[in-house]
């Protein structure tokens, strides 16, 4: 019995021409005027880091966290970047696409020992996203965790099987809570990938930070 399957209509405009996530300049202008502008902000705030260990405080969720005096001061400067990132990140949470708090707002951020940065990361939830880099311990974990765990243990198997309780991983996560962080609010998607790759490589954070897709 052939069953005649109705036909589908594509869209017209499916291959017409449309500006990447709202960003119309060309990359070469955002490569030679906007990311060295956007890099020399990161770097004053990488030179004012506020520490790690705010996140793992409990009761310090996003609301708290927005009140401290650590966060304000470290964003001093930065009101209108930061208005924008937590109108970008509550329109996303608005729509349902993402599951935070209308606290949280969407940054680049830069992990420091001391005053060395050793990785570069992006999310639209910043605030969630420290939390759990130092708060949780399973295999679902940041990436920053788990990989710090992960080269100690000389771990190559399914990540499901790396043990994330043992006393090393309690060690690294203690370890990892005691280091700082500098937060740059951005709500541009094309700005922060884009800032993400340029400060990992103008930073030599190679070590933990991959471009290597999964």
């Amino acid at each position: 019995m052939n069953i005649e399957l109705p036909k589908l209509i594509l869209p017209t405009d499916w291959l017409s021409e449309k500006v990447v996530d709202g960003h119309s300049e060309p990359f070469a202008e955002l490569s030679s005027k906007l990311l060295p502008s956007l890099y020399a902000k990161l770097a004053t705030q990488i030179h004012r880091p506020i520490p790690l260990s705010i996140f793992k405080k409990e009761g310090n969720g996003p609301a708290t966290l927005r009140k401290s005096n650590d966060l304000k001061l470290h964003l001093e400067g930065l009101d209108d970047d930061l208005q924008t990132a937590s109108e970008h990140t509550a329109a996303i949470r608005n729509q349902g696409n993402l599951d935070v708090t209308c606290h949280d707002f969407a940054a680049l951020y830069v992990i420091l020992s001391g005053c060395r940065p050793f990785y570069v990361g992006i999310t639209r939830a910043v605030l969630r996203r420290l939390q759990s880099h130092v708060r949780n311990s399973t295999h679902n974990t940041g990436s920053l965790f788990y990989q710090l765990v992960k080269d100690v243990a000389g771990h190559a198997g399914p990540r499901q099987d790396l043990d994330m309780t043992s006393e090393k991983a309690k060690v690294i996560q203690n370890w990892l809570g005691e280091q700082s962080v500098a937060i740059l609010p951005l709500a541009s998607p094309v700005e922060r990938y884009a800032l993400e790759l340029y400060a990992a490589m103008e930073l030599k954070t190679g070590r933990w930070n991959t471009f290597e897709t999964h």
